[in-house]
């Protein structure tokens, strides 16, 4: 796969990406092991920055939709819609639950 796939080692507070480069970006079960909350807030403020303008973000976690949502909608998403995974999500038992996260901007 490495003439189709290149890895990129960075910080996802500090993207090493141009901005509004992709139409997609995941981030799956890493934004809540980011401390303190600022710097959440950081890795997201990152996140709609390398992503174009009419792109989509998706969020897989299991805490802080909240918080997130917040961040985003300051950041101009205004269309933001959360899933419970319910059963299928569950991390240990039912009391974690994954929820998936989806924003775009209009």
């Amino acid at each position: 796969m490495a003439d189709r796939v290149k890895l990129v080692d960075g910080s996802m507070t500090n993207l090493p990406f141009a901005n509004q480069l992709f139409d997609y970006v995941v981030i799956d079960s890493a934004l809540h092991n980011i401390t303190p909350a600022i710097q959440r807030g950081r890795a997201l403020q990152e996140t709609a920055r390398v992503l174009k303008a009419h792109g989509t973000l998706v969020i897989v976690d299991t805490r802080a939709m909240k918080e997130y949502r917040q961040v985003l909608s300051n950041v101009g998403f205004d269309d933001i819609q959360v899933i419970n995974t319910g059963f299928d999500g569950w991390w240990g038992g039912p009391w974690i639950t994954t929820k998936v996260m989806i924003a775009k901007r209009s």
